[in-house]
């Protein structure tokens, strides 16, 4: 069903620069792996996974708030656990 909605030059600026931190913060989190993996680095992962889980479900929160304040509706929001999910794919972790 197409939309009615109209986003002005502010709105789709800021919807960009969402992205972009998005892109920006999943790709340091989210490193190609070095070499085979270890028992001890396999335990490292899963324990980081879970911080970093913490960290995308603040900043999606996060960018849900400020949307809001932006008049920007909730589905034009960027989707920061597909963006990570998306990452961890083309690595080659899948859904760990």
């Amino acid at each position: 069903m197409p939309t009615t909605f109209c986003f002005n030059q502010n709105q789709l600026k800021w919807i960009k620069s969402m992205q972009d931190r998005i892109d920006g913060f999943v790709e340091s989190i989210e490193l190609p792996l070095s070499g085979e993996p270890t028992h001890t680095s396999v335990q490292e992962r899963l324990s980081r996974d879970w911080i970093n889980w913490n960290h995308c479900v603040q900043l999606q929160c996060k960018l849900v708030a400020d949307s809001h304040n932006h008049k920007i509706p909730s589905w034009s929001v960027p989707n920061m656990h597909a963006t990570w999910m998306a990452r961890r794919n083309r690595l080659g972790r899948g859904m760990d």
